[in-house]
């Protein structure tokens, strides 16, 4: 990718690209690698939205060794199961950690 390139990748696109042993192999190399200090998870936000029940919270961390910065903002809304819709919503938005220049928006 260019300086200027951003990439957004829709739910479909992620089921389509990411398969569950590539992603259980991904999450084991990252704890590893945070093991061994090569990677680095920041202080956690989560906080309960009110009236509507719901949990949102950000995830963010940084692998140095593979040049992933981010992080994962979203939550959890019991209640949308009476809506027919996922009670889990999240997005994750990747930086090139050299320059800060957001590069990716992954649907959660």
């Amino acid at each position: 990718m260019t300086n200027g390139s951003f990439l957004v990748l829709t739910r479909a696109d992620v089921e389509r690209l990411v398969k569950l042993p590539d992603a259980i192999r991904a999450v084991e190399e990252a704890f590893v690698a945070l093991t061994e200090g090569k990677a680095s998870v920041f202080p956690v936000i989560r906080e309960r939205i009110e009236p509507s029940g719901g949990f949102f919270g950000v995830k963010a961390g940084y692998l140095a060794g593979k040049g992933y910065l981010g992080y994962k903002g979203g939550g959890f809304w019991a209640s949308n199961r009476a809506r027919g819709i996922a009670g889990h919503q999240s997005v994750i938005l990747l930086y090139d950690p050299d320059t800060g220049i957001p590069k990716a928006l992954v649907d959660g």
